[in-house]
């Protein structure tokens, strides 16, 4: 059976460089799967990884329904630092009130969240693969991934929002 995870992010919370973390040959993680047609547990299911999941940056707007074996996590950025990120690259955002949304639709615990401060530290890195790959930990390919500049193209990110605030 395989292993399943999803993390909810928000957008500019590092939700790239993660998915391409926990990426390699036995493990795939899936970015921003709701731009797609097909369920979240349809793509997953085509995978021929033992360890495969998702991560996306507005699957917190409507919580989904997704398998009880499946487990779920949260990447958790400061709204202040978001926001400064947004602006850097032309965009601005309200990431404290998505934030606020964030919190109200999820449960936050110590337990489910990655924090995004430590995705530079690779003894927090081994900690986080070990609990969500299981497979032996790449403390090298670690230090190459961050020193990739990894991002979403922005355009993507503003049609889908703009699609859910004309839904509500």
């Amino acid at each position: 059976m395989k292993k399943t995870f999803f993390i909810y992010s928000l957008p500019r919370s590092g939700s790239a460089w993660l998915s391409l973390f926990l990426s390699q040959p036995g493990a795939f993680c899936l970015h921003e799967p709701l731009a797609n047609e097909e369920s979240v547990e349809e793509q997953l299911a085509q995978r021929p990884e033992d360890v495969v999941g998702a991560i996306d940056t507005s699957a917190y707007l409507e919580p989904l329904v997704l398998p009880s074996e499946m487990r779920t996590y949260i990447l958790w950025r400061d709204w202040n630092e978001i926001e400064a990120s947004s602006l850097r690259i032309g965009f601005s955002v309200d990431a404290q009130t998505q934030q606020m949304v964030f919190r109200q639709n999820l449960k936050i615990t110590s337990e489910n969240t990655i924090r995004y401060k430590d995705l530079s530290n690779l003894d927090y890195l081994e900690v986080l693969w070990t609990e969500i790959v299981g497979t032996p930990f790449d403390a090298l390919r670690a230090e190459y991934l961050l020193e990739m500049q990894v991002e979403r193209s922005v355009s993507s990110i503003v049609k889908r929002l703009r699609k859910w605030r004309n839904n509500i």
